[in-house]
C-alpha cells in the first residue's frame, strides 16, 4: 500500500476477514512461496482501496477477498471449505496478512500492484499489457484491468 493513501485496509481488521483473506492467499500458493504471497496481499489490499473509493455505497470486502477472477480457487469451495487452519502455511499466510494490513509489507516494488494472474492463464483484459513484475509464474501489474 503506498504511504499516504487513505487506509481504508481497516475494513479488513474483522477476524472473519483475514481468515478469508489468508484462505484466498492460501489456495493460490505453496508451502515457501512467502514473496508470491506478500505480493498477492499487496494486490488485495491496493483493490479493497481503489474499488471502495470507486463506489463506496456496493462495495463489498468479501467479493474482492473471494474473487474468482484473481482467486480461481475459489472455484473449488470444499476445498475452500476444508482448509485446516492448524496448517504451518495457513499460518504463515494469516501472518502476512496482519502484515500486510498493518502497513509493514514495505517492498518497494509490491507497492503500487493493483493487478495478477497466472502465466499460463492471461485474461482477455490483460493482452497487450506487460507485467512491472514477475514471481514464479505469476505476472503482476500496477494498473487495474
Amino acid at each position: 500500500m503506498v504511504e499516504g493513501k487513505t487506509n481504508k485496509v481497516k475494513k479488513l481488521n474483522s477476524n472473519i476477514y483475514k481468515i478469508i483473506f489468508a484462505k484466498s492467499l492460501f489456495g493460490m500458493s505453496r508451502e515457501g512461496e512467502e514473496r508470491l504471497v506478500r505480493a498477492m496481499a499487496t494486490v488485495v489490499v491496493n483493490r479493497i482501496d481503489f474499488e471502495s473509493d470507486i463506489d463506496e455505497q456496493n462495495f463489498n470486502v468479501v467479493n474482492v477477498l473471494t474473487d474468482t477472477e484473481l482467486f480461481p480457487c475459489w472455484k473449488n469451495i470444499k476445498f475452500m471449505e476444508t482448509i485446516d487452519f492448524s496448517l504451518e502455511w495457513f499460518k504463515k499466510c494469516l501472518c502476512i496478512v496482519n502484515d500486510v494490513i498493518a502497513g509493514k509489507n514495505k517492498n518497494l516494488k509490491l507497492q503500487n500492484l493493483i493487478s495478477f494472474h497466472k502465466v499460463d492463464r492471461r485474461p482477455f483484459g490483460f493482452i497487450g499489457l506487460c507485467p512491472c513484475l514477475m514471481i514464479n509464474d505469476y505476472a503482476f501489474y500496477d494498473v487495474y484491468v
